[in-house]
């Protein structure tokens, strides 16, 4: 049950970082008028920020197995 409850997180911290950013590049592109320039690059920090978790989640199970 531990390592699913870390499963779950994984899922979270991939899925809305991507969902979050992409939605506000697409309220800026609306906004100002530079479809699709701010949604993708809202694409790719969200992607970035997924990577970063995930590897984050990585070393806190690792770090736990050990002990």
């Amino acid at each position: 049950m531990y390592y699913l409850g870390f499963v779950g997180e994984l899922g979270f911290s991939i899925s809305i970082p991507i969902v979050l950013c992409t939605l506000l590049g697409k309220y800026l592109d609306g906004a100002w008028k530079t479809y699709p320039k701010m949604t993708l690059s809202l694409l790719v920090v969200g992607c970035v920020i997924s990577i970063i978790n995930f590897i984050e989640i990585i070393k806190t199970i690792v770090r736990k197995s050990k002990n």
